[in-house]
């Protein structure tokens, strides 16, 4: 006996010659979550180069990346001169993926980056946005510490003259 059922998408022939015998148990895993990116290139950090390394990872591995840098078109990863680095690392028997993307000829100044994710069924995930400073130093500089090298320098004098005084006396005797 031959079946043909009709579905809009596709046609389906069925066919039985005997009974059929179930043997082995069929497991499988359904995918619908979106694939999570977490920056590991702390917020706000300053490079003092247009160079930029940018290290973010996520909980699956991923067959497409791109990003936008300063709000603009999203570009891939994949097909852009970008160096894309890819590992994994066991962490509590979880696999973690660590990417590291590295942006070059970058203008002085303030930017923001954006990172988005196709998994290997097709589900898109999206970083948070990181935000970074080319060329300016976004952590005040400290003053020259000139009391505390003074103060060395001062009990190191006295240390040298007392025991240079002590050296001389006691060769005199």
């Amino acid at each position: 006996m031959t079946t043909t059922d009709y579905c809009p998408w596709y046609v389906i022939r069925l066919g039985w010659v005997g009974s059929v015998q179930i043997k082995d148990t069929v497991t499988f895993t359904v995918d619908t979550a979106s694939p999570r990116l977490v920056f590991r290139t702390p917020q706000n950090k300053s490079f003092s180069t247009g160079v930029v390394a940018i290290n973010f990872t996520a909980e699956e591995p991923l067959n497409t990346l791109s990003y936008s840098l300063d709000g603009q078109s999203k570009l891939s990863l994949n097909d852009n001169n970008l160096a894309v680095y890819h590992t994994q690392v066991i962490d509590n028997f979880y696999g973690v993926d660590s990417y590291q993307i590295t942006l070059s000829d970058l203008m002085e100044g303030s930017h923001s980056l954006k990172v988005y994710a196709k998994d290997s069924v097709g589900n898109m995930g999206e970083s948070e946005t990181l935000q970074f400073t080319v060329g300016q130093d976004t952590q005040p500089s400290e003053p020259f510490p000139t009391t505390s090298v003074a103060a060395i320098i001062v009990i190191t004098t006295v240390v040298v003259a007392i025991g240079l005084l002590f050296y001389f006396r006691k060769r005199k005797h």
